[in-house]
């Protein structure tokens, strides 16, 4: 997310943390590369269960 929080397509220059449920799911040491247009994660702003 950037500093308007919007999504970004760009790296944003900070540590990302990856986690689910509360659980961790990237432990260290790992190292991530950025490369744009393969993953992208994009969450709802309204969904039928909350």
């Amino acid at each position: 997310i950037d500093q308007h929080g919007l999504p970004s397509d760009v790296p944003t220059g900070h540590s990302t943390f990856i986690q689910a449920d509360g659980e961790p799911l990237l432990q260290l040491p790992a190292s991530l590369e950025w490369h744009q247009n393969q993953i992208i994660f994009r969450g709802a702003k309204d969904v039928s269960w909350a």
